[in-house]
């Protein structure tokens, strides 16, 4: 399985301005534009799974919902720790394989079409949907956060390649969203795989440098 985070920053390294930050507020700073998004369609189309936290997901309003390369819709796997609130939109796209990973049972609407509740018990959040996922023979994986979500799989070193869109501008503040949220239990190493310059946008393809089973494997 490959796991690939996909974020766009600030030249800051912030990934909203504030926490909740609807997706219309984040086009009208200049996080994202038509280029990004065509980048982002390309890369759903080429993954079997998106996994993103509950935040994001409720400040995007609903799924991306497209078919991928394989003719299917990607598996949407949320993390959340009190499930989606009634009325949400992701219910009611039925045409998604829909997953909610939770520490816990959740008690989900009677029309929520949610095809799983995976409990994650003795396992973190992160652990428990990639096990979920590999069960289910998948192989393409997007990450798409928010910074607490990114965490964990930084902090559990599941992430093998991050992808990351540098749009033009600098935030500067101190309720802003960092990239991952601290604090992660050592560094962690990349290696530079390919950039783009896409209009007013850089974007960057890193490895991620696995740790080794005595100390970290280093870039060279």
């Amino acid at each position: 399985m490959l796991i690939t985070n996909v974020m766009a920053v600030s030249v800051d390294g912030r990934i909203a301005s504030h926490a909740n930050e609807s997706d219309s507020e984040r086009l009208a700073l200049g996080f994202t534009n038509g280029d990004d998004f065509n980048h982002l369609l390309g890369l759903l189309k080429a993954t079997d799974a998106v996994i993103v936290g509950s935040s994001s997901l409720k400040a995007s309003g609903r799924a991306f919902s497209y078919l991928n390369d394989r003719g299917v819709y990607p598996i949407w796997a949320v993390l959340t720790n009190r499930g989606l609130p009634a009325g949400q939109p992701f219910y009611e796209q039925a045409e998604l394989t829909r997953w909610l990973v939770s520490p816990q049972p959740l008690q989900l609407p009677h029309y929520s079409g949610v095809l799983r509740n995976i409990v994650s018990g003795e396992l973190s959040p992160a652990q428990a949907a990639v096990a979920a996922l590999s069960a289910a023979g998948v192989e393409r994986v997007l990450l798409f956060g928010g910074a607490s979500v990114n965490r964990e799989f930084y902090a559990a070193d599941l992430v093998d390649r991050l992808i990351v869109t540098i749009c033009p501008l600098v935030l500067a503040r101190s309720d802003a969203v960092p990239l991952i949220q601290p604090d992660l239990p050592s560094p962690v190493y990349l290696r530079l795989a390919s950039s783009q310059v896409m209009g007013n946008l850089v974007i960057l393809s890193y490895d991620l440098m696995k740790r080794a089973t005595h100390g970290l494997t280093r870039p060279d």
